[in-house]
């Protein structure tokens, strides 16, 4: 008896490989729905804003926002 949440999480395609990596490895379940959706048109300024999120100064993916997964 559990349950259920949604969640949704921005990224860039550039990321996206890692983020699902990392949700697997803390999903209590064998297999998670894990669903893309890929944005075919926006805002040039929401996406730069996005993109500078996402990225540390390095161009890293995980500013420390992610690194906190430990608490979930």
């Amino acid at each position: 008896n559990s349950t259920e949440f949604t969640l949704t999480l921005k990224t860039t395609i550039k990321f996206s490989e890692q983020v699902i990596t990392r949700l697997k490895e803390n999903h209590p379940y064998d297999l998670p729905e894990i669903v893309i959706q890929a944005g075919t048109q926006g805002s040039v300024e929401y996406v730069k804003w996005m993109e500078s999120e996402v990225e540390d100064e390095r161009g890293v993916w995980g500013k420390d926002w992610f690194q906190a997964k430990k608490n979930w």
